[in-house]
């Protein structure tokens, strides 16, 4: 009587867990970027929040002073410190960075941070929000998307309203 012993594994054994490999890397690369995206999403939202409060802080303040306040400060007026704070592309007044957002201030007060570059339209998408003083929708938040994608990108982060015309979402 002759015993084979049955050592390693057959080329079909491989190829199904390579297969099998390959399709759980697929879809949890998808899923991690997403993750990644979102805490980008809330880094560009905790800059512009704060920014917003500068502002709120350096009219209101204007205001009780007696002096004609200023919708838009120069960001050199303004008590604001951001971690990792860098320069902008576009070198304004007006404009504070982080490591992946330009955030900047709106004649209005209105403050947008954009999630790339604006200077050369690199943006994805970005976070606008009204001034506490805004005439209309005061404190609202926005995300608008560049194009369709980041319309898509707006309502996964639950910006439900949209227009699909300037990819505008509210919440």
């Amino acid at each position: 009587m002759k015993y084979t012993s049955k050592l390693g594994f057959t080329l079909a054994e491989l190829l199904a867990v390579v297969i099998i490999v390959a399709l759980l890397s697929g879809i949890s690369l998808g899923y991690y970027k997403r993750s990644v995206e979102d805490s980008r999403f809330a880094e560009g939202l905790g800059a512009a929040s704060a920014l917003v409060e500068a502002v709120n802080q350096s009219y209101f303040a204007q205001q009780l002073d007696g002096a004609t306040p200023t919708k838009q400060p120069k960001i050199s007026t303004l008590d604001i410190n951001l971690a990792a704070q860098k320069t902008c592309s576009s070198n304004t007044d007006y404009c504070i960075a982080t490591p992946r957002f330009e955030v900047h201030i709106g004649t209005d007060g209105q403050v947008s941070a954009y999630r790339g570059k604006l200077q050369d339209s690199a943006y994805k998408y970005y976070i606008q929000i009204n001034p506490a003083f805004a005439s209309s929708s005061p404190d609202q938040i926005s995300c608008v998307g560049k194009d369709a994608n980041g319309q898509t990108f707006c309502e996964s982060m639950g910006y439900k309203t949209c227009n699909s015309s300037t990819f505008v979402c509210t919440k």
